[in-house]
């Protein structure tokens, strides 16, 4: 079953969202909604008119920047995703989708996770950036120019 993704929408929000001011006081752990968009394929999509969804703060760059995970309620286990409790509510952090996003996408704090519990998750997107084993591609010998 397919449906039709709404494009137009977002690209009138982004538009809106791109004019914001970034907020300064986001911190690594905080879980912010935050206006993803609508995205291509499986990539996590925002719901409601704001396209939006909760998304784990992983690390604050500067000027208005941060690698961020996206969050699903939907319970998923396991390489790619980390379960968590935010606010007595189970969600799952989408570790497969870790990307990078700009401060003026969010919209409201929802809450935090303990340093603890960001510890681990920064040290798995790390294992999976870094550490995944995978078949090395040969491209063949290497040719040189003359």
């Amino acid at each position: 079953m397919s449906f039709e993704k709404d494009f137009d929408s977002w690209n009138t929000l982004k538009q809106d969202i791109n004019k914001r001011e970034w907020k300064s006081f986001v911190q690594d752990g905080d879980i912010w909604f935050c206006s993803v968009g609508v995205n291509v394929g499986v990539e996590e999509d925002g719901k409601n008119n704001n396209f939006e969804r909760p998304v784990l703060v992983m690390l604050r760059l500067t000027r208005g920047y941060f690698w961020g995970v996206p969050l699903t309620s939907s319970q998923k286990n396991g390489f790619y995703s980390f379960p968590l409790v935010v606010k007595e509510r189970e969600v799952t952090a989408l570790l497969m989708q870790f990307r990078m996003f700009d401060c003026k996408r969010l919209r409201r704090k929802v809450g935090a996770v303990p340093p603890s519990q960001l510890a681990i998750i920064k040290q798995r997107v790390t294992d999976i950036l870094w550490k995944n084993k995978r078949p090395q591609l040969s491209l063949g010998p290497r040719r040189h120019s003359e």
